[in-house]
């Protein structure tokens, strides 16, 4: 099957999902699209005919979603501000306001002569991860009452950026 078909039929199949809060238009359409493009590696050609092993994997991955299982819960990672963050179960998924918080905070920070930024509750670091990277100056401190069950030690991909993550013990 081609990728063009996949991605129309997986379209398809989640905008029938009860589970999945359909707040944007055509959000299914690049639902579809973003779990393909992380099966393949790469965006696919729509003419790209696609094995039929990666085919059934892309079902798969659709019959999660259509479940509600969030996206980035499936492929492993979100990106966030042009972070890429590895998310697994039990990690909440940043949402769109969580970036305007962010942008709000960053957009403060920078005019400042000697930001700090202290993230309470702040989970895998999200926030200040976004902070930390984009207000380069800034001391930055995340703190959050999950202790050591967190499963996620270290959130962001490729580069750590100075924060302090507290948690209790």
């Amino acid at each position: 099957m081609k990728a063009r078909a996949l991605i129309r039929n997986g379209t398809a199949r989640l905008k029938d999902s009860p589970a999945i809060d359909h707040w944007q238009k055509g959000r299914e359409k690049i639902e579809a699209e973003i779990l393909l493009i992380d099966l393949m590696g790469e965006e696919p050609d729509p003419d790209d005919k696609i094995s039929a092993s990666k085919q059934r994997r892309y079902e798969e991955w659709i019959e999660r979603r259509f479940t509600g299982e969030p996206v980035a819960h499936i492929t492993g990672v979100t990106d966030f501000r042009g972070l890429d963050l590895i998310v697994k179960p039990g990690v909440f998924v940043p949402r769109d306001s969580s970036e305007w918080l962010a942008e709000q905070a960053i957009r403060r920070l920078r005019k400042r002569r000697k930001p700090v930024h202290v993230d309470l509750a702040s989970g895998m670091g999200t926030i200040a991860r976004a902070v930390a990277s984009e207000v380069p100056k800034a001391e930055v401190f995340g703190a959050d009452a999950a202790g050591d069950k967190q499963p996620w030690p270290l959130p962001h991909r490729h580069q750590v950026y100075p924060i302090e993550l507290r948690y209790p013990t």
